[in-house]
């Protein structure tokens, strides 16, 4: 019994770190907005000068210099882990650490997403005015196609309330 309970143990904890890796803890590499292949090809649309793709190599490394510095702080994760399996394996469901395991959770994810809306600012100010308005408008262009590829995906699957009404 004690091997199923620490088994069980193990499996719990295991899987949201397996989970966190696989995603790169919110920041996907490759994605737009995130110094990946999106914001990259965007950045190449504006024609930057050497001088303003050197500037934005140099913010977008300090961004990601962060998040690794901020990965490797295992005695965080360590912390929530062991918080989480409390919270899970208590006899009584206790609410308020739950909620504030929660809470310290989105505090973390406003954290990484006031930083990369931080480092977009910062990335945007280098630009030259027309290249702002240019990159507004590709932005805005971007959205346009991930709202269709929503309603796409949407389409066909009833009200998105559960089953398909017949």
């Amino acid at each position: 019994m004690k091997k199923l309970t620490l088994l069980l143990a193990a499996t719990l904890i295991a899987a949201p770190t397996a989970f966190a890796a696989s995603n790169d803890g919110g920041h996907h590499k490759g994605g737009k907005g995130h110094g990946g292949k999106g914001e990259m090809r965007m950045m190449r649309q504006l024609d930057l000068s050497d001088e303003q793709q050197s500037q934005i190599k140099e913010i977008m490394q300090t961004q990601r210099d962060q998040r690794q510095a901020d990965k490797k702080d295992f005695s965080e994760m360590q912390a929530y882990h062991a918080q989480h399996m409390a919270v899970v394996s208590s006899v009584e469901f206790d609410e308020a650490a739950a909620k504030a395991l929660i809470d310290q959770q989105l505090t973390k994810q406003s954290e990484r997403k006031l930083a990369a809306l931080k480092t977009q600012h910062e990335v945007f100010q280098v630009l030259t005015p027309e290249q702002q308005v240019k990159y507004q408008e590709i932005h805005t262009e971007q959205m346009e196609k991930m709202q269709d590829k929503m309603q796409k995906r949407q389409g066909g699957k009833g009200d998105g309330k559960g089953k398909a009404s017949n």
